[in-house]
């Protein structure tokens, strides 16, 4: 999937947790955690700013994928944290990404974390590309 497109996904997903769950923008944040064993799949959680978890999310409904491209997606996720964590020596267990955004159009600003440590800011085609 092309970058735009999935910054797109990651732009509506924002808005509409905004919306759902009465988070302002500038409060709002999505956190991507790697799964578990190999029959897990990468998870995904509403929290606020503070850390406070909203919410668990679907990945489905979140990025508007069918069933296959959630299964597709959340595997690619999985093999890109494994790449990640070799990358920056990071555990794999507890390597995630944060997505926030600060502007007024949700666009995302993503953050590599280790544990509740954050890492470094990567782009947005770092975390989708191998």
């Amino acid at each position: 999937m092309e970058t735009a497109i999935i910054i797109g996904k990651i732009q509506n997903a924002l808005k509409a947790c905004s919306e759902t769950y009465a988070i302002e923008s500038k409060d709002i944040q999505i956190t991507i955690t790697n799964a578990t064993s190999m029959f897990d799949s990468v998870k995904f959680f509403l929290m606020k700013e503070g850390g406070e978890i909203v919410n668990k999310l679907d990945i489905k409904n979140l990025l508007n994928l069918n069933a296959i491209e959630a299964v597709i997606v959340s595997s690619y996720l999985k093999d890109t944290f494994g790449s990640l964590s070799k990358k920056y020596n990071l555990n794999v267990k507890d390597i995630n990404a944060r997505i926030f955004t600060k502007a007024e159009d949700f666009y995302p600003s993503v953050y590599l974390c280790e544990a509740q440590k954050i890492i470094k800011e990567i782009a947005v085609e770092e975390l989708t590309t191998k």
